[in-house]
């Protein structure tokens, strides 16, 4: 069998752009990994620390009346991102449930670990549903052939569309406080600005910046 050399260029870019995806896609998932695990750990240094922590926030003054403005603005960032870290853990074992349950009424093989997967990368906005859906699909199809690749692909679509429509503005709205709209703009943005690791953080910067922008319009009101 020949091959022009224009086929063989398109064959070229077909596999390095494959490769770029595949590397992106790694490279994102670590990314996202180790800034939610880093927003997991200074959510529990607040936790530990919160006592002393205002007074190193507000370590140039000793002023009672900044140093209760900064113990306010804490208390506040400690009890808003600690919703949204665990707005976030009731979103991947909620994920992993329903996959679970899923792949086990298709009877799609390694049922399991596929859902524990599926849990663990919900903390990748968008990339991570796609992630988790690829090797599932790849076992339903090895196993069972295309008609269950298919009804596999489908159970994802439907968790993915339940997951971004209800759960996560449900789950984010109650816990972290912030609007179902507001919260999908903040990881459009973020994705948009940094990728990845914007779309995972862009929902805490948020409320920081909600924090402070509150506690400074109480502070010049009082």
């Amino acid at each position: 069998m020949e091959f022009s050399f224009s086929q063989i260029g398109s064959l070229a870019n077909q596999f390095s752009s494959s490769v770029n995806f595949l590397v992106s896609a790694i490279t994102g998932t670590f990314a996202g990994i180790f800034t939610f695990l880093t927003l997991l750990i200074m959510s529990f240094y607040l936790l530990i620390d919160r006592h002393h922590l205002h007074k190193k926030v507000a370590w140039f003054t000793n002023e009672e009346k900044q140093l209760e403005l900064a113990k306010n603005f804490i208390n506040s960032l400690e009890k808003q991102l600690g919703g949204w870290v665990r707005g976030q853990i009731i979103l991947m074992i909620i994920i992993a449930i329903t996959t679970y349950f899923g792949l086990m009424m298709l009877r799609v093989p390694f049922a399991l670990p596929l859902a524990i997967l599926a849990g663990f990368l919900e903390i990748l906005p968008n990339l991570g549903p796609f992630i988790s859906a690829v090797p599932g699909i790849l076992i339903a199809y090895l196993t069972f052939g295309i008609p269950m690749a298919g009804a596999t692909t489908l159970m994802y679509i439907i968790i993915q569309q339940l997951e971004n429509n209800f759960i996560v503005p449900k789950i984010m709205s109650a816990n972290a406080k912030v609007n179902p709209l507001i919260s999908m703009l903040c990881v459009l943005t973020g994705f948009q600005l940094g990728g990845v690791v914007g779309g995972l953080i862009a929902i805490p910067i948020y409320i920081t910046i909600r924090a402070s922008y509150s506690l400074w319009r109480s502070h010049k009101e009082n």
